[in-house]
């Protein structure tokens, strides 16, 4: 059986039982790794769902109205800080004896201590201010339909006279086929690069690749590795990679490409630095015999079971510790991407292009931060690029802009319609900064429509991508922000600024497609 089937399938038994022991009022926040519960409950027949795209908010929303009915009130939210959110309202609920059940979803246990993308600690989050918790796996097939009924009842129970918690944990995909990987169990060194044989692990004369995830460390010795080695060299938005000159070797829209494109695959990967963006990259480097990661980090590094080697040390001393020249060429790729101006990915293209000097970048999470890893290459190198990637929220994004802005100075953030919602009362910090705020506005969470659920039509406008008619105008003004409607070549960059661009989340979408599809015809392939 499919995991995407076991998922719904649990999902459905899940729901089904809450509702046979008197819970049919669910409120519900949009997200990825919560679908199979969100589908479970808005497509069952004797439940009453609404939504909300403020998770603290919405906590407080189903508190509110168990007790004013005195009926348990049912919640379902995605995983990270959308987690977090809940904690004010569960501690209320605590004090005051309100029934409420709170399912989160969360990564399977393979994904924790990993680095894995909006992963954090969420088993016992609650554990002060609930009656029972409980971790579910949603995709393992042998947990019984009936031993999850069961915990279902026995949560329902528990909560009558306080909050519960039940983690629920789902793989991918969630609602669809997939199939299996391998992955090879990987090595870890922790003594300086000079004390270990590295040469060892790879064939210098044999085709690499290197990735630069997320580092503040300086890239100089690994643009000097990537001539030696003639390898490629693939630098997500948060390497700082696109704060320096331009390298030869660094491929641009890589996640496009080999989207649009088949490329062979290198014989070994070298990934300095952590996480990436880019989720492609991974999918295509699936069964590499020879992964190494380099970070000085002492953490488990491998959401995506690939690494075979851990290397505990600086970029430097590994790059200077790494074999001699390779004549191998390198493989380089022009991609003159043609990009409707009036789409999200164009407006980013275009602020690369005119992007201001001695200015940074702050990028929020869902589709800001995507658009830039595929779309922003700047003539004039940002200071520095930052994003809130720890946990991946939409959560507080303008108020670390603002931090930030008082930190490293003149500061252009770029927020969706949703995170700028989510953390709207910040702007009321702003106040006499360099600090300019391009704010997306597609009425709506856009990301959900690159994603597989976009094809589940019922409740998809409502529960994930919560549409809404709200502009920033007003707000701009209640906070003392200029506002412009326009986007422009250039900003002075002296005051608080909020430049809200509405967009079309169909012309977003479709702006994807029309560049993934034109790839093979527009990649030029030069030595």
């Amino acid at each position: 059986m499919f995991l995407g089937k076991i998922n719904l399938e649990s999902a459905n038994v899940l729901i089904d039982s809450l509702v046979q022991t008197g819970v049919t009022q669910f409120f519900i926040a949009p997200g990825s790794r919560s679908t199979s519960l969100t589908l479970a409950a808005i497509n069952h027949s004797k439940t009453v769902c609404s939504s909300h795209f403020d998770e603290r908010g919405l906590g407080f929303q189903a508190l509110g109205f168990a007790i004013g009915s005195k009926k348990t009130a049912a919640i379902i939210v995605s995983s990270g800080t959308a987690v977090g959110n809940l904690l004010p309202a569960i501690m209320e609920a605590h004090h005051s004896n309100v029934s409420l059940l709170v399912l989160t979803a969360d990564r399977p246990p393979e994904l924790r201590d990993s680095s894995a993308n909006q992963t954090t600690h969420q088993t016992k989050i609650f554990s002060p201010f609930v009656r029972f918790e409980k971790e579910i796996l949603l995709s393992d097939p042998h947990f019984s339909k009936k031993a999850l009924s069961s915990f279902a009842s026995y949560a329902v129970y528990k909560a009558r006279n306080g909050p519960v918690h039940l983690n629920v944990m789902s793989r991918e995909p969630f609602f669809e086929k997939t199939s299996p990987s391998e992955f090879i169990a990987p090595k870890y060194f922790s003594a300086e690069p000079q004390k270990i044989e590295v040469p060892a692990f790879f064939d210098p004369d044999k085709k690499g690749l290197i990735l630069i995830g997320k580092t503040e460390e300086n890239l100089e010795p690994i643009f000097e590795l990537s001539e030696r080695l003639s390898c490629p060299i693939f630098a997500d938005i948060l390497s700082n990679g696109r704060s320096y000159p331009k390298h030869p070797h660094v491929v641009d829209s890589f996640d496009l490409l080999l989207k649009g494109r088949d490329f062979p695959k290198p014989d070994y990967v070298l990934h300095f630095g952590g996480r990436f963006v880019s989720k492609k990259v991974f999918s295509w480097l699936q069964e590499r015999k020879v992964y190494a990661n380099i970070q000085e980090a002492d953490e488990c590094f491998d959401p995506y079971q690939l690494v075979t080697h851990h290397f505990k040390t600086s970029l430097k001393s590994f790059c200077e510790a790494c074999p001699g020249s390779s004549d191998q060429s390198v493989e380089t790729f022009s991609l003159d991407l043609k990009i409707s101006e009036d789409t999200e990915p164009g407006y980013m293209q275009q602020l690369g292009k005119h992007f201001p000097k001695n200015t940074s970048l702050f990028l929020a999470n869902s589709m800001p931060i995507r658009d830039a890893d595929n779309f922003f290459f700047p003539n004039n190198a940002p200071k520095r690029i930052f994003a809130n990637r720890g946990v991946s929220g939409i959560d507080g994004n303008i108020a670390t802009a603002v931090g930030l802005s008082k930190a490293v100075g003149p500061l252009i953030a770029v927020l969706g319609d949703l995170a700028c919602l989510h953390d709207l009362n910040s702007l009321a910090l702003a106040k006499g900064l360099p600090i300019l705020f391009i704010v997306f506005n597609n009425s709506g969470g856009g990301i959900f429509s690159h994603l597989p659920v976009a094809e589940e039509k019922q409740g998809f406008d409502e529960f994930f991508t919560c549409k809404h008619g709200h502009s920033f105008e007003k707000a701009a003004k209640l906070f003392g922000l200029e506002y412009l409607s326009t986007f422009k070549k250039s900003y002075p960059m002296v005051e608080p600024t909020l430049l809200e661009i509405k967009t079309s989340t169909n012309k977003n979408v479709s702006a994807y497609q029309e560049i993934i599809e034109g790839i093979s015809s527009c990649c030029q392939l030069s030595n």
